[in-house]
């Protein structure tokens, strides 16, 4: 499906509310973070229950167990055809099943793009303007590059199809004409948070999957777990994903001082993924 440039979040509004005349719908408010009153399930995956720092670390994100293209209707009342208007907020706690077809507006885009090692195709992270705990989300793209159509900094409208894994989910985009920029904006802070705090078994870490995060006076416990990362306090690994060969190379047992970038799951653990060279400090 195509929708042309910054027109669907007004022709949704028109169909959600004309739908709601007729009582075969209803139009929920969206927009706006999460009071945190919806639960969410512990993290659950491979390497539940490690903290990371063992011989068996991946250095690939492992294949991603979405569901499949050609669901029917989603039962949302206007088909598989018209994209319910969703937040990141809510998509990152639950709303929206699998292969569900979504809009999310006015995202910043916070990544550069950089070839997915989940699925074919090229990924990037968005995130919601307001920033903090389920603020971040992972854009899938196949058949196209999305580093023609957006930049860090971009505002955007995104009409794409969820891929939900077990806790985790991202949004698939098939179409550069379902990517529409909207303007530019500052990148929500980073959020602090502890190296300590972001393994698998801890659940302070995945309500910031996709989320920019700062890791503060973290000691390097693994200079070359896999090529192209280190590894902090025994629990996270900072990969090059977006910036390869050119992050710098700390020594272990040294110090940084801070390490910025967006928390990314992986088949055993999580990542911090700078988006250029001067996040690691």
């Amino acid at each position: 499906m195509s929708i042309a440039r910054g027109s669907w979040p007004a022709l949704l509004a028109g169909l959600l509310l004309s739908c709601a005349d007729d009582g075969s719908a209803s139009a929920e408010s969206v927009g706006s973070p999460t009071d945190g009153s919806t639960s969410v399930a512990e993290p659950t995956g491979p390497g539940e229950g490690s903290t990371g720092g063992d011989s068996s670390v991946r250095c690939e994100d492992g294949l991603w167990s979405g569901g499949e293209d050609g669901a029917e209707d989603t039962g949302f009342g206007m088909g598989d055809d018209m994209p319910l208007p969703l937040t990141v907020y809510e998509v990152q706690q639950g709303d929206g099943p699998d292969r569900a077809l979504v809009g999310i507006a006015n995202v910043v885009v916070t990544t550069p793009a950089a070839q997915s090692e989940l699925l074919p195709g090229t990924e990037l992270f968005v995130q919601e303007l307001a920033g903090g705990a389920y603020s971040g989300l992972r854009i899938q793209a196949e058949g196209f590059d999305p580093s023609t159509v957006l930049a860090v900094g971009d505002t955007v409208d995104i009409v794409g199809r969820l891929s939900r894994s077990g806790d985790y989910v991202l949004l698939e985009v098939r179409n550069g004409d379902d990517l529409s920029v909207t303007g530019t904006a500052p990148l929500p802070e980073p959020v602090v948070v502890e190296a300590a705090a972001l393994g698998w078994a801890d659940p302070t870490a995945r309500p910031y999957e996709g989320v920019m995060v700062r890791v503060q006076m973290a000691t390097v416990t693994d200079d070359d777990p896999c090529d192209g990362e280190f590894e902090l306090e025994d629990t996270v690994r900072v990969d090059d994903r977006f910036v390869p060969s050119a992050l710098p190379s700390p020594a272990r047992g040294e110090v940084l001082s801070a390490v910025e970038g967006v928390l990314v799951y992986t088949s055993d653990g999580y990542e911090l993924a700078p988006p250029d060279g001067s996040s690691v400090q």
